[in-house]
């Protein structure tokens, strides 16, 4: 028998793609599914295009919230779903027709599936980057066997790029941090702390919208005190490996180097208030790695 997969959609004023991000799953080969749409309070079009959706497909589920961003839209997913798997899609892209079959018959018993994606510039369509991690299933192998695999696999961060075991998820209560931009960093890192069956399959079945001012590409002033606010719970999370104390260390380093870019004053104040919380000792022993 197929498994029920959950395919949780967060949707925030998209109705000029949504319909080619619906079709593409109410299209899928693999019929077994529920659809969660939780649409973030939108202000456009986006309600009534998933209303129409949900007239015509059964397997729809809609839940309407106040703007609150991704991260409390897609834990109402993770909460309002009953299949086996779950996959995160977000509502500007679109995945092959074939996605959802190749996923559950390729994660065998993994507790995460990873595959990739081709990422493309709305206006013009030109390919950005034809595979979105640069990774590979023997090396990720091999990283496992040496206990490297937090490294190897800390920056394939997108969750919208993993067919997840909701077993997994729910049992060690892993979820998104809620009002906040960059919320799929420590979901991610959580995922990897908590295990190493993990599989990697060379399938380019999500296309990834690159576009101005989404969440992703926006760069906003919010977006990126945000990922300084989440320093704190990044480090709580590096006493299961030094692999991942680095990773956490570049990732805070690159954002405060976001930060005196944007050039905002109270912006550069935040950084600087919340990195001098921490010596270069508290942070990482190895001070060269610091200072590169």
């Amino acid at each position: 028998m197929n498994p029920l997969v959950s395919i949780i959609i967060p949707v925030y004023n998209v109705e000029e793609y949504l319909d080619e991000c619906l079709n593409s799953v109410i299209k899928q080969t693999y019929s077994n599914i529920e659809i969660i749409i939780v649409d973030d309070g939108s202000t456009d079009r986006s309600k009534d295009i998933i209303k129409i959706y949900k007239k015509n497909d059964r397997r729809i589920k809609f839940f309407s919230i106040n703007n609150s961003g991704q991260g409390k839209a897609r834990n109402i997913g993770i909460n309002n779903s009953l299949g086996e798997y779950i996959y995160f899609l977000d509502s500007d892209d679109f995945i092959e027709s074939h996605t959802i079959d190749v996923l559950v018959k390729s994660i065998h018993t993994n507790h995460i599936c990873v595959f990739n994606a081709i990422s493309f510039m709305h206006e013009s369509g030109k390919i950005v980057s034809s595979k979105y991690f640069e990774i590979n299933n023997d090396d990720l192998i091999s990283e496992i066997k040496k206990g490297n695999h937090i490294k190897y696999l800390a920056p394939c961060i997108s969750p919208c790029l993993k067919l997840y075991s909701a077993e997994f998820i729910k049992k060690h209560t892993i979820y998104f941090p809620e009002g906040i931009f960059g919320e799929d960093v420590e979901f991610w890192l959580k995922c990897i702390t908590n295990t190493n069956q993990i599989n990697y399959i060379e399938y380019n079945g999500y296309h990834r919208r690159y576009r101005k001012n989404s969440t992703m590409t926006g760069g906003s002033i919010k977006n990126i005190k945000d990922r300084i606010y989440s320093m704190d719970r990044l480090l709580n999370i590096t006493h299961h490996s030094n692999q991942l104390r680095r990773f956490i260390l570049q990732y805070l380093l690159d954002i405060w180097g976001q930060a005196y870019k944007k050039k905002d004053q109270d912006l550069i104040k935040y950084a600087q208030s919340k990195f001098s919380e921490y010596d270069v000792d508290k942070l990482c022993k190895d001070k060269i790695f610091y200072i590169k």
